[in-house]
């Protein structure tokens, strides 16, 4: 068993090299997405910290809309979103929403942008970034992690508003609003999928 962990926490040491060293060698878009993304946190903050009540409306072909309400229930905010990823904290597991066999064409538009441009990467230069959006499944390691890629995900959308919610069975009130809760990434409990929404009228 001991050595069983020690090979573990050997395997967990590299890897985690592997992600310091990414993040060196695509620093100039990790520092210019950490920029753009920060700077637009605290408007984000205003529109979740004021939001107790969510409701979302499908467009049928086009795309979905999300509406934030207070308190009082009364609308402080409304968008058309995408899915960008899901992220599954049991088994450390992203996957990017073009990935994802049940997700609509019309909540996936971004996400596939993101694949393409990531085809267009040049393979040597830029390899780390381009293997980064390309992996359908990504082994998260900690926090670092996700924020890069969400980082990456608002600069290169230029929509820093992303989303996180909870996938499992919500109670509906009769007028449709249900509770927004903000996702923990820390908690004890890990079985609960996140899902990351690109709000795209912020």
């Amino acid at each position: 068993m001991k050595n069983k962990n020690y090979r573990l926490n050997i395997l967990l040491f590299y890897y985690n090299y592997y992600i310091i060293m990414a993040s060196n060698f695509i620093g100039d878009d990790i520092k210019t997405s950490f920029e753009y993304y920060d700077s637009n946190q605290p408007k984000v903050n205003e529109i979740i910290s004021k939001t107790v009540y969510i409701k979302t409306k499908d467009n049928k072909n086009i795309t979905d809309e999300i509406f934030f309400y207070d308190k009082n229930k009364k609308l402080i905010f409304k968008s058309s979103y995408e899915i960008i990823s899901v992220y599954l904290p049991n088994t450390g597991t992203w996957k990017w929403a073009w990935s994802l066999p049940t997700a609509p064409k019309k909540s996936t538009s971004f996400s596939r942008k993101l694949l393409d441009y990531a085809f267009n990467l040049d393979s040597e230069k830029e390899f780390l970034l381009r293997t980064t959006l390309i992996n359908s499944k990504i082994k998260i390691i900690n926090q670092i992690q996700l924020d890069i890629y969400l980082a990456l995900t608002a600069n290169l959308s230029k929509k820093p508003f992303i989303l996180k919610t909870f996938i499992s069975p919500i109670e509906v009130d009769k007028d449709g609003f249900y509770p927004f809760k903000e996702v923990n990434e820390d908690a004890k409990n890990k079985n609960y999928i996140m899902m990351y929404l690109l709000i795209l009228d912020f």
